[in-house]
């Protein structure tokens, strides 16, 4: 029933990393991408992701444009920024304007929101919610010990969070070319990633991409 009704209908489970923990300072940008690069632009971001510390983007509404999530040691936010204002000078962003975030947290779905029957949201964007007191109250970790099969661990668990222990062995053989004992992961899991609190939880990501309202409407009909 939990693979049915959530990951087969474009739900992702996914760990969110405690970059406190890790000691990476949380950077968020707005951009806008050059039209000339429209077409392209989850291509720069996921090189992005690979080159230069982004850990996530979405895109923003009403106004367009995306939104950039960056961890990065604190020791490199000035070449980061340096970096950004490159992309600007080439022509590959129009504009970026940066934010940060000492204190971070994954907004509600607002499922009441949306209109299940026509498959759309239902949002008065001009009267948005104020921020709840839980907010301002976020735990900020000191930084814990962690090594590479830790890293490792979390960078897997972050993009497929329903994974098990043996799917990640596997994963990190394949893509890192690291042959990691299963009884060795295991052990870090337990005694540094849950112990330590480098993962804060898992968020649950919808991105609506299986769910056809119309065919569930009729089947849902008497």
């Amino acid at each position: 029933r939990y693979k049915e009704k959530i990951l087969n209908n474009g739900f992702a489970i996914k760990a969110t990393p405690n970059y406190s923990a890790l000691g990476l300072k949380r950077v968020v940008m707005k951009v806008k991408v050059a039209d000339a690069y429209a077409d392209v632009a989850q291509k720069i971001f996921a090189g992005m992701s690979d080159q230069c510390y982004v850990v996530g983007y979405a895109g923003r509404m009403p106004e367009g444009g995306h939104v950039l999530h960056a961890a990065l040691p604190r020791k490199h936010e000035e070449a980061f920024r340096e970096t950004m204002a490159g992309l600007v000078e080439m022509g590959i962003f129009e504009r970026t304007e940066f934010f940060n975030c000492d204190q971070f947290r994954v907004a509600p779905m607002r499922a009441e929101c949306f209109d299940f029957e026509q498959g759309n949201w239902d949002y008065d964007w001009s009267k948005p919610l104020p921020l709840d007191g839980g907010t301002a109250n976020a735990t900020v970790w000191d930084e814990a010990e962690f090594d590479k099969t830790d890293l490792l661990l979390i960078k897997e668990l972050s993009k497929d969070g329903t994974q098990s222990l043996k799917d990640v062995q596997k994963a990190i053989k394949r893509v890192n070319g690291v042959d990691i004992n299963y009884k060795t992961l295991v052990w870090h899991y337990a005694h540094h990633v849950l112990a330590r609190h480098l993962i804060n939880g898992y968020n649950v990501e919808w991105h609506g991409v299986k769910y056809d309202f119309d065919s569930e409407r009729k089947r849902l009909r008497p």
